[in-house]
């Protein structure tokens, strides 16, 4: 694992911290439980590819067996970002090469650092 679940929170907070709606936390229970922990009426997904709706869907479904009362919501990325995965970002600076433009710029940014420190 690149980063920590620590790392990963602060991170994805650094990302929206201007977003004043938007809660960053991290669970180690079933999503579909801290969902209804939290209240929430729906799951909100992304989708890439037909291969994560693939996957999504079974999890939809289970979802929906463990608790038929949280709904499953999911948005399409835009094209210019379809062809982007954590792996494939991962390796990508890995290797040295800039992910600026591809993450926000604080992962960026952790990611060169992570790199600098592994050479």
């Amino acid at each position: 694992m690149t980063f920590s679940t620590t790392e990963r929170v602060h991170l994805v907070q650094t990302a929206v911290a201007d977003l004043t709606n938007v809660e960053v936390a991290s669970y180690s229970i079933l999503t579909v439980d801290y969902a209804r922990e939290r209240n929430a009426q729906a799951i909100i997904r992304g989708l890439r590819a037909t291969s994560d709706f693939d996957f999504e869907f079974q999890v939809a479904l289970m979802n929906r067996h463990l608790n038929s009362q949280i709904e499953a919501l999911f948005l399409m990325t835009s094209l210019e970002h379809a062809h982007l995965s954590s792996t494939l970002v991962k390796e990508v600076a890995q290797l040295g090469a800039r992910v600026d433009g591809l993450v926000p710029d604080a992962v960026a940014e952790a990611l060169r650092w992570k790199h600098e420190q592994s050479v």
